[in-house]
C-alpha cells in the first residue's frame, strides 16, 4: 500500500502526463498537417513551374512564394523533432527523479519499520517459561531428532515429561545426546538451597524477611532427574558415548537445542532470574529456529566447550 506523500506525487505525475499528451496531440496534428502540406506545395510547384514562361503573374507569385512557404514548414518540422527529443529526455529525466526520490522515500520507510519492529520483537522475542510450551516441543521432535543438546540446574520438568521419548532417543542405532545438569554433590547445589523455598520472596519481604529454612529443593529435583535417566538406561546408551556430565559451576542459563532429520533446527534458551528463588514461570526464554545463525553456532560453542572441559565438567559417575 503507497503512502500518502507517495500517492499525491503518483497523483501530481499522472496530471502532468496527462497535460503532456494533450500537447502532444495538438503537436502532431500539426507536424503531420506540415508534412503533408509540404508535399503538396512540392507538388504544386512542379506543376506549375513549366507555365512560368507564359508570364502569368499570379502563377509567378505562386512560384515565388511556395518555396518561402515550404522553407517555413520544414523549419517547424525540424524545430519539432528537436524539441520533441528534449521533451522526450526531459520527461524521462524527471520520472527518474521521481522513481528515485519514490525510491528512497520508501526505502527510508522500510528501515523505519524495520526499525520499529526490532525494538517491539526484543520484547516479543521473551516469553515467560510458562508460555514457551518447550517441554511439549521436545516431545514432538524427539522421533525425528539426530542430535539433541541440553542445560540446565536440574532439568527435572524436562526430562520427567520426555522420558520415554528419550529413552526411545538412545535406542537408535545412531544418535548423539549430551546432558549438563549441577553436580548434586558440589557447592553451588547446597548454596541454591540455602535460599530456595517454597515461600516466594515477595511473601518474605512481606514479612520483613524472615530467616530461610533451607528444604533441599534443588538437590530434591537433581535426585529425580538421575533417578529417572537411570531407570530409563538413558545415561547408559548402547554405544558407549559419555551421555550426562555435571558441573560444579551456577549455570546462567537452561538450554534445549535440537537437530533433526530434513533440516529442522530448534532451541529453546531459558534465562534464569537474578533471584534464584522467583517463582519458575518468572523465567525468560526465548527459541530458535535456525542452526545457521550466529547466535545458534554462538550457543553450541559455548555448551560444546563447557562439555569438553574436564575442569568445567565431567562425566556423571554414581559411584564417585
Amino acid at each position: 500500500m503507497k503512502s500518502k506523500h507517495e500517492q499525491n506525487e503518483q497523483d501530481k505525475q499522472d496530471k502532468q502526463d496527462e497535460q503532456i499528451a494533450h500537447w502532444n496531440s495538438i503537436e502532431k496534428v500539426g507536424y503531420l498537417g506540415s508534412i503533408v502540406a509540404i508535399l503538396a506545395l512540392c507538388l504544386f510547384y512542379t506543376s506549375v513551374s513549366g507555365k512560368a514562361a507564359s508570364g502569368d503573374p499570379v502563377i509567378n507569385l505562386l512560384l515565388s512564394v511556395i518555396p518561402n512557404v515550404v522553407a517555413v514548414l520544414l523549419v517547424f518540422v525540424v524545430t519539432y523533432l528537436f524539441f520533441r527529443n528534449i521533451q522526450d529526455d526531459r520527461a524521462k529525466y524527471q520520472r527518474g527523479i521521481l522513481a528515485k526520490n519514490v525510491a528512497l522515500e520508501t526505502t527510508q520507510a522500510l528501515r523505519d519499520e524495520l526499525e520499529k519492529i526490532r525494538s517491539e520483537s526484543v520484547s516479543e522475542a521473551f516469553l515467560r517459561k510458562s508460555e514457551s510450551h518447550s517441554v511439549d516441543r521436545l516431545k514432538q521432535l524427539l522421533p525425528t531428532a539426530k542430535k539433541v543438546r541440553m542445560c540446565g540446574w536440574t532439568l527435572y520438568r524436562t526430562i520427567e515429561a520426555n522420558r520415554g521419548p528419550l529413552r526411545d532417543f538412545v535406542q537408535r542405532r545412531e544418535y548423539d545426546l549430551r546432558i549438563l545438569i549441577l553436580d548434586p554433590k558440589s557447592d553451588v547445589v547446597r548454596q541454591l538451597d540455602d535460599i530456595i523455598t517454597d515461600i516466594s520472596p515477595h511473601s518474605r519481604r512481606a514479612q520483613n524477611w524472615p530467616p530461610v529454612i533451607p528444604m533441599a529443593i534443588t538437590a530434591n529435583d537433581l535426585k529425580r532427574t538421575l533417578e529417572i535417566l537411570e531407570a530409563g538406561k538413558i545415561t547408559q546408551p548402547t554405544n558407549q558415548q559419555s551421555v550426562l556430565h555435571v558441573c560444579k559451576s551456577l549455570l546462567p542459563f537452561g538450554m534445549i537445542m535440537v537437530e533433526c532429520e530434513g533440516g529442522v533446527s530448534w532451541a529453546s534458551v531459558q534465562v534464569y532470574t537474578l533471584h534464584p528463588d522467583l517463582s519458575f514461570s518468572k523465567r525468560l526464554t526465548f527459541t530458535l529456529t535456525k542452526s545457521q545463525t550466529e547466535l545458534w553456532k554462538l550457543l553450541e560453542e559455548q555448551f560444546d566447550l563447557a562439555w569438553d572441559d574436564p575442569v568445567f565438567s565431567q562425566e556423571y559417575n554414581p559411584d564417585a
